[in-house]
């Protein structure tokens, strides 16, 4: 399994680093990539605040009872004293079938939007993807598949967010696991 989860993680990181790479040499108008270590990241990033049941609810935004995220509402997230947001998406539900994956339009432009909420108050953004145990599963059966559909999903991430400076920090393999197994 630790195979299998490290071949997965390395073909994220493949993808972080070609995004990012983009990102240097772009002209980046909504955001600086710096030439920073990821100790010296962290220790800006400060204290954090969770967006859980919102975005990865596999219905819809409102599905798990939590209200619509608005501007304000991470503004006060912002004026309590959190400088981090993370941001747990499910893109199940929302990517179209084999080959291309094409992540629906109007879910990663909602994403975006409630990105650009916490990036609007100077505040980091981890963005991962979260509750993709029906396709993400550290296994030998259809890795293949899985690794053609994580590329997939990730190259169109970074694709549409290659312009964000490191204020966005991607988090590409959220607990994999085979649900109902052991961790």
């Amino acid at each position: 399994m630790k195979k299998i989860i490290s071949a997965i993680s390395a073909a994220a990181l493949m993808l972080s680093l070609s995004a990012c790479e983009k990102k240097v040499e772009e002209n980046r108008p909504l955001g600086e990539m710096r030439n920073i270590s990821s100790v010296e990241l962290v220790a800006e990033m400060g204290a954090g605040w969770n967006l859980g049941n919102t975005m990865d609810a596999e219905g819809g935004e409102t599905d798990w009872g939590n209200p619509i995220t608005t501007k304000e509402m991470i503004g006060e997230v912002y004026k309590a004293g959190f400088n981090t947001i993370r941001i747990p998406t499910t893109w199940n539900g929302h990517m179209g079938e084999a080959p291309d994956y094409t992540v629906d339009e109007e879910w990663i432009n909602r994403v975006e939007e409630v990105v650009g909420y916490a990036l609007e108050n100077d505040m980091y953004v981890i963005l991962n993807t979260h509750h993709e145990t029906n396709w993400i599963k550290p296994q030998y059966d259809d890795l293949d598949d899985v690794k053609v559909q994580f590329a997939a999903l990730w190259t169109q991430v970074a694709e549409h967010f290659k312009d964000y400076g490191d204020h966005l920090v991607f988090d590409v393999l959220n607990e994999p696991r085979i649900v109902g197994g052991a961790i």
